[in-house]
């Protein structure tokens, strides 16, 4: 719902694969490979722009068969049902894109640090955040785990939840896409922990920055 009021698309076809929800916009008429992955880009900015973490690799390729309603993901153990939680409308690919561009077109607001607690994005401020993550281990309680995620989202970069996952990924036995998805998706920013909790935890880690 979020995402769909921000961008001014319409309601999704919304499956649970089991490991996380597969999202569909079908359309009315046939496109292009070469249309899909320009629009399929264009959602991947606006998913980004909006916090959400997403499968970049299924957004983008058009070949990828994803899980059949009905059938059973097998990741598992006990297999998970992959089942149909919301139909979707039918779309026009023309007003599906208009749409999408009337989002990522929309005048950016300027980043005030000292007012809104975001940080600018300059490659001094990425050198000192990848420092830090260094020193703050993905293998740790619920709490600090998810603290770090929203931390990191509070930057208010556009790639924030890249950065988010791949520090999740530093420790692979850890992580989990689907607890990982829930975390970002939940993130409120006026309640975030800051910048402030992640040198916080990386002093601890022995960080001296």
């Amino acid at each position: 719902k979020q995402f769909c009021k921000a961008t001014g698309l319409p309601r999704p076809m919304i499956v649970d694969s089991g490991g996380g929800l597969h999202i569909y916009w079908p359309l009315k008429e046939q496109i292009t490979p070469e249309r899909w992955k320009r629009i399929s880009s264009k959602l991947k900015r606006a998913a980004k722009a909006l916090g959400f973490l997403v499968d970049h690799s299924r957004t983008t390729d058009a070949a990828s068969i994803l899980r059949p309603v009905g059938t059973h993901n097998r990741k598992y153990d006990p297999p998970r049902r992959v089942a149909l939680l919301c139909d979707g409308d039918v779309n026009d690919p023309n007003a599906f894109e208009a749409a999408l561009d009337s989002y990522i077109d929309k005048p950016k607001r300027k980043k005030q640090s000292n007012q809104s607690g975001l940080v600018d994005d300059t490659p001094r401020q990425r050198a000192r955040l990848a420092s830090m993550l260094e020193c703050i281990s993905a293998d740790c309680d619920y709490k600090t785990y998810r603290d770090v995620v929203w931390a990191i989202l509070s930057l208010g970069w556009e790639d924030a939840p890249d950065l988010a996952e791949a520090w999740c990924l530093t420790e692979p036995g850890r992580f989990n896409e689907e607890n990982c998805n829930a975390i970002v998706n939940v993130h409120d920013q006026k309640r975030s922990p800051s910048i402030g909790t992640l040198i916080h935890l990386a002093r601890q880690g022995g960080w001296h920055g």
